[in-house]
């Protein structure tokens, strides 16, 4: 049961915490914070919003500094934030909630004083005085002011550096990622479905470190993986695998997947200022590569090499970009693609076909992400190529009168549909 009392309301109308009258901050802050801890009765001053689904919607810098959350990791996510146990003796890695706050909040007409226990970054918790003010006419949205830390409960309880958690920027580390990668290569091998692994390096890091000293080169790290674990969904893995490389491992993503992810990553970096400690601001950007299971693997090792050769290339064609594998160069074919069922429509003409996708020359420009069940014919093959595959991207017909249409991506394939692709592939090359 929540502890409340009227606090009061101004000339009619429930006040609204200082911070927040100016509109809600959703300007991200830095995705770590150094965290010192507060002090029993001292006053605290952050505030954030919550709706009554218990999503956190802002979150300002002092409940940054406050509780060791970054805006990234907050905003977005249900209060009930988490992290992922060791692997038990199944190998699954069981997911444990983390509230960021514990206590219900009054739901009334006014502001209201609670108290509520928050639990902070490093796994601390500590009791606090706080104001609840309803906002917007439904009243769905709350705006909760900490005026100040009453007691501090317990310590910090999160798992030490060295315990499958890497020391600087407390990720999984190396060894947990491929743990995790052998794990999931497994279940997408049984289910079918997609898996994408991404390598992500910070460009020009060893230079960066040399300039700036390696405290801040550390702290550019860290901020970097707060980066990573907010731009992806909660059970998908972000590790820091060596000096300035991390891995995403993303089930059921397919190449167009783990192109956006990559691209959304790679732009929220490039814009992020990296503040220092003497208030200069720093920049970096960051090289990525992607490999993505069935096409360009056969063993969760054969997939992470792909994606260490995708972040090559990467870094080749000149950094601060994102590039998936190419197993090989793709080969012209000009067959009917059909719409896999009985009426056996017809999507288009393909143009030309690869391990991992093909192209099809069509009028019709489905959305992106759309799957598809498809088949067409090999030359020289009776029985059709079945498959199911997602739009990747479109085209539109070009100046030259060449015709548009979809990029596809393979993500499953019905029966040896696979290996017929590639022998037909290795035939045209050979």
């Amino acid at each position: 049961m929540s502890r409340t009392k009227d606090a009061g309301a101004v000339g009619g109308r429930a006040a609204v915490p200082g911070s927040l009258r100016s509109g809600i901050p959703l300007r991200p802050g830095s995705p770590t914070v150094p965290f010192a801890g507060p002090q029993q009765g001292s006053f605290a001053g952050g505030s954030f919003v919550v709706d009554s689904g218990g999503h956190i919607l802002a979150f300002d810098r002092a409940m940054e500094r406050l509780t060791g959350w970054s805006t990234f990791e907050v905003v977005g996510r249900h209060k009930d934030l988490g992290f992922y146990d060791k692997p038990d003796e199944t190998g699954v890695r069981r997911y444990r909630a983390r509230p960021l706050f514990e206590g219900s909040l009054p739901r009334a007409e006014r502001t209201l004083s609670t108290r509520l226990t928050m639990n902070a970054r490093d796994g601390s918790q500590f009791e606090v005085e706080a104001l609840v003010t309803p906002l917007g006419q439904d009243r769905r949205r709350y705006a909760v002011e900490i005026k100040r830390v009453l007691a501090r409960i317990a310590g910090p309880v999160i798992a030490p550096p060295g315990d499958g958690v890497d020391a600087v920027t407390r990720l999984p580390d190396a060894t947990k990622f491929h743990e995790r990668l052998r794990e999931a290569f497994a279940r997408a091998r049984l289910s079918g479905q997609p898996l994408a692994v991404l390598i992500v390096d910070i460009d020009g890091y060893s230079l960066l470190e040399g300039k700036v000293g390696q405290a801040t080169g550390s702290d550019v790290l860290r901020r970097a993986g707060g980066i990573l674990r907010a731009m992806v969904r909660q059970d998908d893995m972000v590790a820091r695998l060596e000096k300035d490389h991390f891995g995403i491992i993303l089930e059921g993503a397919g190449r167009g997947d783990a192109r956006l992810v990559g691209g959304r990553i790679r732009q929220t970096v490039e814009r992020f200022s990296f503040a220092r400690g003497d208030g200069d601001e720093l920049r970096v950007t960051v090289s990525i590569g992607a490999a993505c299971f069935p096409a360009d693997g056969e063993t969760a090792a054969e997939l992470f090499r792909r994606a260490q050769e995708a972040l090559r290339e990467a870094k080749r064609l000149g950094r601060n970009r994102v590039w998936c594998y190419v197993r090989r160069p793709r080969v012209p074919l000009a067959t009917p693609v059909y719409f896999d069922g009985p009426a056996a429509q017809v999507l288009g003409m393909s143009r030309d076909l690869s391990n991992s996708g093909l192209f099809v020359e069509t009028k019709d420009l489905l959305p992106v992400g759309l799957r598809l069940g498809l088949s067409f014919h090999l030359p020289g093959e009776a029985e059709p190529v079945r498959c199911v595959g997602r739009v990747a991207r479109t085209a539109p017909d070009d100046p030259t009168g060449r015709p548009g249409g979809l990029g596809i991506e393979f993500e499953r394939y019905a029966g040896d549909g696979r290996r017929r692709i590639e022998a037909f592939i290795h035939r045209s090359l050979s």
